[in-house]
């Protein structure tokens, strides 16, 4: 009797072993930007929304490169932040990257806000939603000036006389977390940052993103052969009606009244509360070069990627 249950058992592990195949572990590393974006460069998944493939963006506000004599640029922690250029000349300067480098986009902008506002990690007690709302980066004027960054992610708060880390949340903390869960830097605060192309608002107003609704603001205008409305182009994912309190969720002040030219996004090291992930600046002289609006270039990948 207990010969046949051993020779059971023995028959039950063979098939086991014949009919069960090795289950693959798809991690975070194996399917995000390693190998598919350059150094210093971060993943942002695909946005149906937008209309936006997967691509690269800078991890870091660019920094003019140590290695070139000629003028160009890097994503790199510490260095010279580029400053002081044009839109156009921003472009350029990204393009000279490579072929599938240009600036920025504020469709690009949008997809990436919207993946920080959707990860919890961002906001203040780990809850989206919280009082408090996603931190805003350097923006508090102490120190009132540009700080570079660190190549240490766990240090966030790095020279802002502020203490965090990648658990401990501080509104002047300035990394977010992606979809991936990599990290990016001062997307916030720090420095404005160009975007692409001229911003087209349905309405001339300028209102902190919590108050934002498509029930508020309706109206859509045409880009690219869609229409948006204004909650679309510079407002959040959600919406937010509890939030809008002095600290307006950490997301910045969207300024649209005046139309037409060159648009920033994000805040600088002195905007305070206007500063977050969808402040907004539009109708900015074309050839306005200025110390407070830096640079961050995107990468289109090529070819299939996986999604995260």
């Amino acid at each position: 009797m207990h010969r046949s249950f051993i020779n059971i058992l023995i028959f039950l592990s063979l098939v086991f072993l014949v009919t069960c195949k090795e289950v693959p572990i798809v991690t975070t590393s194996t399917v995000n930007h390693q190998g598919k974006c350059p150094p210093n460069f971060v993943y942002v998944s695909e946005s149906v929304e937008y209309g936006e493939k997967p691509f690269c963006v800078a991890k870091y506000e660019m920094k003019a490169s140590k290695n070139k004599k000629e003028r160009t640029l890097e994503s790199m922690p510490n260095g010279k932040a580029v400053v002081r250029v044009s839109r156009d000349e921003a472009d350029k300067l990204c393009q000279s990257l490579g072929s599938n480098f240009r600036l920025i986009s504020n469709f690009q902008w949008q997809a990436i806000a919207h993946e920080i506002e959707l990860n919890p990690k961002n906001w203040s007690g780990g809850k989206l939603g919280s009082i408090e709302g996603i931190n805003r980066g350097h923006s508090d004027g102490s120190p009132n000036r540009y700080l570079p960054a660190s190549s240490n992610d766990s240090d966030g708060c790095f020279m802002t006389e502020q203490r965090c880390n990648l658990e401990n949340w501080n509104s002047q903390r300035r990394t977010h977390f992606l979809k991936s869960n990599d990290i990016i830097w001062d997307f916030a605060g720090n420095l404005h940052e160009w975007v692409l192309e001229p911003l087209i608002s349905p309405y001339l107003v300028d209102v902190y993103a919590t108050r934002i609704s498509s029930d508020r603001y309706p109206k859509t205008t045409a880009v690219n052969g869609r229409f948006y409305n204004m909650k679309q182009l510079f407002g959040p994912n959600g919406e937010y009606p509890e939030l809008i309190n002095r600290f307006h969720g950490g997301m910045g002040l969207v300024r649209l009244s005046l139309p037409g030219g060159s648009a920033r996004r994000g805040g600088r090291w002195a905007s305070g509360y206007a500063a977050g992930i969808y402040s907004t600046t539009s109708g900015l002289p074309d050839d306005l070069r200025a110390r407070g609006i830096g640079v961050r270039c995107v990468m289109k990948l090529q070819g299939r990627v996986p999604e995260i």
